[in-house]
């Protein structure tokens, strides 16, 4: 009877073996059809492979027993590729969609750039449809405010499975805003970074004033190439013509004298600016900086600076990777920084960075780096990972990794792995404090354009996923024409929040002024008028407005002023 049952077991494919055993089989068909019809409701990869686990448990499959019951992640993410070119070949998709977005572009107040789908095209950039939207309050809020751009993208928001892009700021009051938004239709690996490229130049031409001091984008490798490419073409373009347009300035003759004491007086500043920008972030390395000489003719410095201009020219054009490139910006900025001709191009091409999100490093120490370790050291190996990353300049930085290595060298794996990604060159001033020390809006995560998402997703979108797409748009900017529709657009419901947060600004300065007036006035009556007959003698002799204002009485009993009855202070 036991092997019996044992070989009905293997058979009916309940041993714990049964995996390893059917591997090599093929799928069965209903096994595919059940995958691609909850692919076509917009089901994810891993929902798909558990919803088809828990059916073939309950036996609702009939499954041959020449096939395997079960379908490989490799080929759960092909078939869902499939399933989504075929609907985009589809043209009853787009029709809707594309009406809606012809009728935002004939509005006057949103701008609409946008390449539609091309199933026939061989090239990569020109397969895919991206488009490119924003309104007229962006716009505004994109010069007011664009300090640090937060890049991010989200999915499952409409039923032709475009990936909504999104760029966001902080506002004055930390509060997160939109600039703009974007779509596009991810099929094939590139097309991420294609469309990141191009979103940026749309962006850039729609909003000519725009200059983030830094980009926060989270560890997705797409987004950090593109942009990192887009900034290194931008600034090689503008270089060509900025020389250009020095050349024109300068006379061109130049004595040599004149030439080697300008090329002294940039390296005395550049060495100059260094040493105020370590000691203002509390460096410890102190050296005698020498004085600037400023009796230099002012075409010898043009002179070094078209030099400099074209050896920057020169290291783009071969193709300098992103951290050395943001090693010479930052030399270029402290040698020329204070110069007329050199501070717009300065501030508006080469004081741009690229930084990590905080949140989204942190989650990737613990998902691939702290398992390399035992359990009892994890937690100890990620303080001392959150101190290289609060290193609040370099020679901090330096000192405590080279404690970091000491301490885990008998951990190769986990060292190795450290060195081969974060401890990189090209990942260092992403992610280290000491890469940040400019104002970048007190952010180090990407948290407001997290929560922009969070607002469109559970409260516009009411958690309903794959909407038609062009439902997706009249909930971004409302349905042109229609005063209702715009009224209760996202755009619209951020209008409102900055509208009253300007409008409440002003009352809670009020009220904390009261407060604060309040507070003085009890230390005036309890302390400066028994103890300090000095201090008082001393109010007595300022001048006339603060005077009046020492002479207000303060009630126990009621806790409000007595004013006196003056016309100086009313």
């Amino acid at each position: 009877y036991l092997p019996f049952l044992f070989t009905n077991c293997i058979l009916l494919g309940l041993c714990s073996g049964e995996h390893s055993d059917r591997a090599h089989l093929p799928a069965a068909d209903c096994i595919v059809e059940s995958a691609v019809q909850q692919f076509q409701q917009g089901r994810s990869v891993r929902a798909v492979d558990v919803y088809i686990a828990e059916k073939a448990a309950r036996g609702e499959l009939f499954v041959p027993a020449n096939s395997r019951s079960f379908l490989h992640m490799k080929e759960l993410a092909s078939l869902r590729f499939k399933v989504r070119s075929s609907s985009m070949l589809d043209k009853n998709v787009w029709v809707d969609f594309m009406m809606k977005l012809d009728q935002l572009k004939d509005s006057s107040g949103v701008n609409v750039d946008y390449t539609p789908y091309n199933p026939t095209a061989t090239v990569i950039s020109e397969r895919g449809f991206k488009a490119f939207l924003q309104s007229s309050e962006q716009r505004s809020w994109t010069e007011k405010y664009g300090k640090v751009a937060f890049l991010d993208a989200t999915h499952g928001t409409n039923s032709n499975n475009l990936q909504l892009y999104g760029v966001s700021t902080n506002t004055n009051g930390r509060q997160g805003i939109p600039l703009w938004f974007g779509l596009c239709s991810l099929e094939e690996k590139g097309q991420e970074q294609v469309y990141v490229e191009w979103m940026l130049e749309c962006a850039y031409a729609a909003n000519p004033t725009f200059a983030p001091r830094a980009f926060m984008l989270d560890k997705a490798g797409p987004e950090h190439k593109a942009v990192e490419r887009f900034l290194l073409c931008r600034t090689k373009k503008r270089l060509v013509s900025f020389i250009e347009e020095l050349s024109a300035k300068g006379s061109g003759i130049v004595a040599k004298d004149d030439l080697l004491k300008a090329q002294v007086r940039v390296k005395q500043r550049e060495r100059r600016e260094h040493f105020l920008e370590s000691v203002g972030t509390g460096a410890t390395k102190t050296f005698n900086v020498p004085a600037v000489d400023t009796q230099c003719p002012q075409d010898a410095v043009l002179a070094v600076l078209i030099s400099d201009c074209k050896e920057l020219l020169g290291k783009l054009t071969k193709g300098v990777p992103w951290h050395e490139f943001v090693e010479v910006s930052n030399v270029f900025r402290h040698r020329f920084g204070y110069m007329e001709e050199a501070s717009q191009f300065i501030e508006n091409y080469l004081s741009t960075s690229i930084l990590l999100c905080w949140f989204h490093v942190k989650a990737a120490w613990h998902d691939s780096l702290l398992p390399k370790l035992p359990e009892d050291l994890r937690m100890d190996a990620y303080q001392n990972l959150c101190a290289l990353m609060r290193a609040p300049n370099w020679d901090a930085y330096d000192q405590q990794f080279a404690l970091f290595q000491a301490k885990y060298r008998p951990h190769k794996d986990f060292l190795s792995s450290f060195n081969a990604y974060w401890g990189t060159k090209l990942w260092l001033s992403k992610w280290v404090a000491a890469g940040r020390r400019f104002d970048h809006g007190e952010s180090d995560t990407n948290i407001p354009i997290e929560n922009v998402w969070k607002i469109i997703k559970y409260m516009f979108l009411e958690r309903k996923v794959n909407l038609r797409a062009g439902r997706l748009l009249d909930h971004l900017f409302g349905i042109p024409g229609d005063s209702v529709s715009e009224a209760a657009s996202v755009t619209a419901y951020y209008e409102r929040r900055l509208r009253d947060y300007i409008l409440t600004e002003p009352t809670v300065i009020f009220l904390t002024f009261c407060f604060l007036y309040h507070v003085f006035l009890v230390i005036h009556q309890n302390i400066v008028e028994p103890y300090c007959p000095s201090l008082k003698t001393f109010v007595s002799a300022l001048p006339c407005p603060i005077k009046k204002i020492s002479e207000v009485s303060f009630t126990k009993h009621t806790g409000f002023f007595k004013i006196p009855q003056t016309n100086n202070l009313r």
